[in-house]
């Protein structure tokens, strides 16, 4: 984030593969001198506890830990009873919560 944000390469959104990136995301905003989500908005992935503490609270994308240990279980039995093809997964359900480090994309950015 800082690597894009030095380069001047400023999307108006991110979206990180897990919520403890998307909390260094923010933080590398921040320091830069931008606002989330004034100036960028920030998505994060798994849900984890802290996420709706953060400040802002973060975005995030809930995935069903039950869930994906359940089937990463069941592929992992599947495998080690000898059978070289692991069952269909099935889908996980996910669902996002809008958190306050999302918002409406500026239509007319500043240009810097």
């Amino acid at each position: 984030m800082a690597h894009m944000l030095d380069a001047n390469f400023s999307p108006t959104a991110v979206l990180a593969s897990n919520d403890l990136a998307a909390i260094g995301m923010m933080r590398a905003i921040r320091r830069a001198g931008c606002s989330v989500p004034q100036d960028m908005s920030v998505v994060g992935f798994d849900d984890i506890r802290l996420a709706e503490f953060t400040e802002p609270p973060l975005t995030t994308v809930h995935l069903s830990r039950r869930e994906l240990a359940q089937q990463a279980f069941a592929a992992l039995l599947h495998d080690r009873e000898g059978l070289f093809k692991a069952p269909a997964a099935g889908k996980l359900q996910t669902h996002l919560f809008i958190r306050e480090s999302t918002c409406r994309a500026n239509a007319n950015p500043a240009k810097t």
